[in-house]
């Protein structure tokens, strides 16, 4: 059982794996209802969530670390815990990538800016759902170093950190002003999410809204206070917020207020929806705990699955219809998450442990 403050956090990322996830399937889902349907069509949005979850983690708990006397050291302790949560896995699917784009499928690949971390700029040719994880280790290079001068160096210009929510919603708006209205139409989508969608710069909005939280949870205590205080009328507000933000993503995405300012409106619905999770009690939940633990190895790995059971059925010519697909397309994906998570991410674990017992 995991610590009750957390459980929320657990309930908030699971959602966002299975919205991530399933709004990627392609299999046949016409046995399910319109509704559902068009909620799948934005699932997409989970990795915002996820965005926020991270910001609001990571930064809690390097603003922790920032209090130590020992700053150097907190630094090589949270680039080892980043290193070996994200690295091994990530370049053990991107090897799986590039041997079926180089060997099975005959096509050239250009693997170096995947090294780098850099094909959210670049083009993304092999392993699409990647560029998020360069938004995450963009934050972890940058932030570390942009936090402790405003806070050590310059603690009274830290209220610059508050100013991060508005950097790409402002960014994105000086760049919907250089373009034509025209281009802002669905047979335009992969361009657009090019410019305003991969980028890191264009991105911030989640991660800001989690910093600015973390922020106040770990230095200013009566306004963290408050908002658990008020954390009902605050999550009520965050899910209107939330409503709105999807019903403009469902019915004017190709609008230029929708690429302006979607994003952030959902990372703060989902920002106000936090003082709420991290105060919920919830008993049983080792469910949701073990899914939440899957749900890194989950995004690694669904596009993997999901081709790997494709070629299966179609060499194989076995006939499924529609439920018994996505019942074993969900089944393979969580023993494949499973195992990788136990056994591949798990020996990493363990290592990492080792690296900081000797520090």
């Amino acid at each position: 059982m995991i610590k009750e403050r957390k459980v929320g956090l657990d309930f908030l990322r699971s959602f966002a794996i299975i919205f991530v996830v399933y709004s990627h399937y392609t299999g046949d889902l016409s046995f399910l209802p319109t509704w559902l349907l068009k909620i799948q069509n934005l699932g997409w949005t989970g990795v915002d969530l996820f965005f926020v979850i991270s910001g609001f983690l990571i930064s809690s708990q390097w603003f922790s670390a920032l209090k130590s006397k020992e700053v150097k050291k907190e630094f090589k302790i949270f680039f080892i815990k980043r290193a070996f949560r994200i690295l091994p896995s990530y370049f053990l699917i991107l090897t799986i990538y590039f041997f079926i784009s180089h060997f099975v499928q005959g096509r050239e690949t250009v693997i170096w800016p995947y090294l780098l971390f850099i094909q959210n700029y670049t083009g993304l040719f092999l392993f699409t759902p990647s560029w998020s994880l360069c938004v995450e280790e963009h934050f972890y290079l940058i932030f570390p170093f942009f936090s402790y001068v405003l806070i050590k160096k310059m603690n009274r210009y830290k209220w610059i950190i508050f100013l991060l929510f508005f950097v790409s919603p402002i960014l994105r708006f000086l760049s919907t002003r250089l373009m034509d209205p025209s281009f802002f139409v669905a047979a335009n989508l992969s361009e657009l999410e090019n410019i305003f969608y991969y980028p890191t710069h264009m991105r911030l909005d989640g991660l800001a809204i989690g910093i600015l939280l973390a922020y106040i949870k770990e230095y200013s205590k009566p306004r963290w206070d408050y908002l658990l205080k008020v954390r009902t009328p605050l999550c009520l507000i965050g899910l209107v917020i939330l409503s709105l933000s999807y019903y403009n993503l469902m019915f004017y995405r190709f609008d230029r207020f929708a690429w302006v300012f979607g994003c952030s409106g959902l990372a703060l619905g989902f920002g106000l929806l936090f003082p709420f999770a991290l105060e919920l009690k919830v008993k049983r939940t080792s469910w949701v705990s073990s899914f939440s633990e899957l749900s890194f190895s989950m995004y690694l790995l669904f596009h993997l699955v999901g081709y790997g059971m494709t070629i299966i059925i179609l060499k194989s010519g076995i006939k499924l219809n529609g439920i018994s697909t996505l019942i074993l397309y969900s089944t393979l994906l969580w023993g494949a998450s499973f195992v990788m998570f136990k056994y591949f991410e798990g020996f990493f674990m363990k290592k990492r442990r080792v690296v900081l017992e000797a520090l």
